[in-house]
């Protein structure tokens, strides 16, 4: 099965899924997700600068664009995954995509 998640900042996740690594009804399964997401920035205080005095600032860019790619392994009623995002450069002079990642381990009651 396929199907879209709603991610951070309501962002669309494709997941493909077996219903049986869901329900728990398999002990061990293992799933991936990837996504994209794009936003319009017309704001951000820390590169445009004080919002009522002059101060030091940069030149941003309008928009920001998230890829993210992940995995996941399933136990019974645990699941131990990993996601890892790039992010576009923010600002001119920047030194290329931001790269970060995240791990959970949850469990399913």
């Amino acid at each position: 099965m396929v199907e879209g998640v709603g991610g951070e900042h309501g962002a669309v996740v494709a997941q493909v899924v077996r219903d049986d690594v869901w329900r728990g009804e398999n002990r061990l399964g293992a799933l991936t997700c990837g996504g994209a997401e794009a936003r319009a920035v017309l704001r951000n205080i820390f590169l445009d600068g004080n919002t009522f005095s002059s101060s030091r600032r940069v030149d941003k860019y309008p928009l920001v664009v998230d890829f993210q790619a992940g995995a996941a392994v399933t136990f019974q009623r645990l699941r131990l995954s990993y996601t890892h995002l790039f992010r576009t450069p923010e600002f001119q002079g920047q030194n290329g995509f931001d790269s970060f990642g995240s791990v959970a381990l949850s469990l399913r009651f």
